[in-house]
């Protein structure tokens, strides 16, 4: 795991980022898996017109990787425009890297594959 990834584990993980979302508009679940670990990520999103209200993610077993990528993901989601998620994934990955404090190889693959599960479940939404 490299440096930066870890230090964002450990010191800015926010727990009320995880969990369910009742009576969510959006629900998914797939693997957001680099290699064969068996991560799977469930994403609940709420929405209100065409705005993201709330996000929240249960993720596992996760490497701290993909924890960390699931954190700044519903960050950077709450409160987005659907059509800027769906349309703008440039801005999503410069506001990943400003988040985590600098360039991660390994935490911005797995902050993709959460965009683009979140893209896919939103798809038709724009």
């Amino acid at each position: 795991m490299d440096k930066l990834v870890r230090e964002y584990f450990i010191k800015k993980i926010k727990k009320e980022n995880f969990g369910q979302i009742e009576k969510a508009d959006f629900i998914s679940r797939g693997s957001i898996c680099i290699e064969t670990s068996g991560d799977v990520i469930s994403i609940y999103i709420k929405k209100e017109g065409n705005t993201i209200s709330d996000v929240k993610m249960e993720c596992g077993p996760c490497d701290p990787a993909a924890i960390v990528a699931t954190n700044i993901a519903v960050d950077i989601l709450k409160n987005k425009k659907i059509d800027d998620i769906v349309n703008d994934r440039i801005t999503l990955d410069e506001e990943f890297t400003t988040v985590i404090g600098g360039e991660s190889k390994d935490g911005l693959t797995h902050f993709n594959k959460v965009i683009d599960q979140v893209k896919e479940m939103l798809k038709g939404e724009k």
